[in-house]
């Protein structure tokens, strides 16, 4: 496809980014005080982990007609991932 049409480059380029994600590490913080994050309550000094990769695959954010987020699909315009963090 990318030879077919080299316009697609660009968005290929960041759904590979999207799908196959240059970050490894997930960020850790430790809750500074009580509060609450998508209806789950935290309290201080609870350990948090945030999953970045996970949220590349938000189907909420990228699932469209033609293809789900779990799919490689290099023709969808990926430019919300969160790749470098």
């Amino acid at each position: 496809m990318l030879l077919d049409d080299p316009t697609i480059v660009p968005g290929a380029v960041e759904e590979l980014l999207r799908f196959l994600s240059v970050n490894q590490g997930e960020p850790r913080r430790v809750a500074a005080a009580d509060t609450e994050v998508a209806g789950c309550p935290l309290h201080k000094g609870d350990g948090v982990i945030a999953a970045l990769g996970a949220a590349n695959f938000d189907p909420t954010v990228l699932d469209r007609e033609t293809s789900a987020a779990s799919e490689l699909d290099i023709r969808r315009a990926a430019r919300n991932h969160v790749a470098f963090g």
